[in-house]
């Protein structure tokens, strides 16, 4: 599926058992095609389906609204920012220490706020390896 594309799946649950019984694609908002279990059991060509509100939420390309005061100090996202990243603790607190002077770690971190850095070796899911050594931060 190309980026945009949503995948509306209607489950019936039965315990633990889940069985898919109706499929639809849309391409942004444009509805493609829905596909649905008939009484033998067969996926065949259905009408789309009513929209609802969990729907019409996978169409908004807007981020969602995000309350600054809920959002962790800047000195915690930088340590989940680099633990994310497979980032070891002696490379992370190298990173705490190079940004010491510029940063105030105690305010709030915003949805804007980013931070960009360049480490040697990384493995093959772009994550630290021991041998890291921070180049650009």
């Amino acid at each position: 599926l190309k980026a945009g594309t949503v995948l509306r799946v209607g489950l019936e649950i039965h315990g633990d058992a889940a069985k898919v019984v109706r499929t639809s694609v849309y391409d942004r908002t444009q509805h493609i095609v829905t596909i649905a279990l008939d009484d033998r059991g067969q996926y065949v060509p259905a009408q789309e389906p009513e929209p609802n509100p969990e729907l019409l939420t996978a169409f908004d390309d807007s981020p969602p609204v995000i309350v600054r005061g809920n959002l962790p100090n800047i000195y915690d996202g930088i340590y989940r920012a680099a633990y994310s990243y497979g980032m070891s603790k002696k490379l992370t607190q190298q990173l705490v220490k190079l940004l010491a002077s510029d940063v105030d770690f105690q305010s709030r971190l915003s949805p804007s706020d980013r931070i960009d850095v360049l480490f040697s070796q990384p493995d093959g899911d772009d994550q630290a390896s021991d041998e890291s050594e921070l180049l650009y931060v």
